[in-house]
């Protein structure tokens, strides 16, 4: 295995027979998980925390993971769906907005990762919300769709990510 986007809190890793066979791979998986388009490390805030009535309300969003695709192969295919496992739980859905990956080229796709319900976190579609843990877990990534000669594309990486309690409070 290759080990690729490493952090403190988690490494992506890939095939290295799926680049050896210049097959299309997921090269950089980023966490958005404060409202905004910047990344800050593999960690997930979980629980809303009730803040001081000075400091103002907590910032707490929808996470988004931001996957960046790379094609080695001569001709574009086309990303139209997704699915996002963790342990027993998953999701999937169709990609909003169509990314096409040009041949030699990388393409950047943002999925939703968790939604937020009151004051808690939900992987979409569960019942029952992300507990916090001082554990990582493996959350797999994988993209579909198809080349443009109609052959069915499929792309996937694994992330370890902290789903923990975090106060931004100040920020």
């Amino acid at each position: 295995m290759r080990q690729l986007g490493v952090s403190l809190l988690g490494a992506l890793f890939f095939s290295a027979a799926a680049a050896a066979a210049a097959q299309p791979t997921i090269d950089d998986i980023s966490i958005l998980d404060r409202g905004d388009d910047s990344t800050h490390g593999l960690s997930v805030d979980v629980t809303k925390t009730s803040c001081e009535a000075e400091q103002g309300e907590e910032p707490f969003n929808s996470t988004l993971a931001r996957l960046t695709v790379h094609n080695p192969k001569s001709s574009s295919f086309r990303i139209t769906s997704y699915r996002i496992k963790a342990g027993s739980l998953f999701q999937s859905g169709r990609i909003s907005t169509l990314l096409v990956v040009s041949p030699d080229q990388d393409g950047t796709v943002d999925v939703l990762l968790t939604s937020v319900a009151g004051s808690d976190k939900y992987f979409p579609g569960a019942d029952t919300p992300i507990t916090a843990s001082s554990t990582l877990r493996n959350v797999r990534f994988t993209l579909f769709g198809r080349s443009g000669t109609g052959q069915k594309v499929k792309v996937s990486a694994k992330l370890g990510l902290a789903f923990v309690e975090q106060n931004r409070c100040s920020e």
